[in-house]
């Protein structure tokens, strides 16, 4: 389990983040079926921060940082996290390998 504090009301600092200038970020909320079928919603973001203020308990969430070098080479840098608790200052969450783990668990934690 990992906890992410807020550091300013509902908006948390994105556990991948690519600072350099060729960096691509992004947050989002996965939800779908499996790896195959799935769908991305995403957060509002300003550099490292997040906003996790629509969150709730049973999402997925997928953040990422991708450094992209000169030649176009892309060498990822991402997280999927399912959240397993809303706390007054902070999120907790269970961390996954991949969409297709992450979606089963989101799956199963609904059924």
């Amino acid at each position: 389990m990992i906890k992410f504090n807020y550091i300013e009301d509902e908006i948390i600092d994105s556990p991948h983040y690519e600072s350099h200038y060729r960096g691509r970020n992004w947050a989002c909320k996965i939800s779908g079926k499996n790896s195959v079928n799935f769908k991305r919603e995403n957060l509002q973001r300003r550099g490292a921060s997040v906003s996790v203020e629509n969150v709730i308990i049973g999402d997925a969430l997928e953040f990422g940082g991708d450094y992209i070098s000169g030649g176009g080479s892309r060498t990822p840098d991402r997280g999927y996290y399912l959240v397993k608790e809303v706390l007054t200052d902070g999120i907790i969450c269970e961390s996954y390998e991949t969409i297709a783990k992450l979606l089963k668990a989101k799956n199963n934690l609904n059924k």
